[in-house]
């Protein structure tokens, strides 16, 4: 009946340009709300979510990349996104 987490982040509108896109958007943003809901609360800590959990996130997900993003990525990615329909009624 429902969808999960990761369908819901891979229907969003993926901004950036082809070129130079190295991780998915859905990717980084779960990782976002994953380090988030673990109490991260920096772009810091986020990249330390990332470095603690990337062995068990890559098994679980079967992901094919050596790393995961960066402080500096989650921070561009952040960011750039429009959060319009936060805190509206759907």
């Amino acid at each position: 009946m429902g969808t999960n987490l990761i369908t819901s982040l891979q229907e969003i509108r993926d901004f950036r340009a082809a070129q130079g896109r190295r991780y998915p958007l859905w990717l980084i943003l779960l990782l976002v709300v994953m380090g988030t809901i673990s109490g991260c609360r920096s772009y810091y800590a986020l990249e330390d979510f990332r470095t603690r959990h990337y062995e068990a996130v890559s098994e679980q997900l079967g992901l094919k990349v050596t790393r995961l993003p960066s402080d500096t990525t989650f921070r561009r990615i952040l960011q750039k996104m429009r959060f319009s329909n936060v805190g509206t009624a759907v």
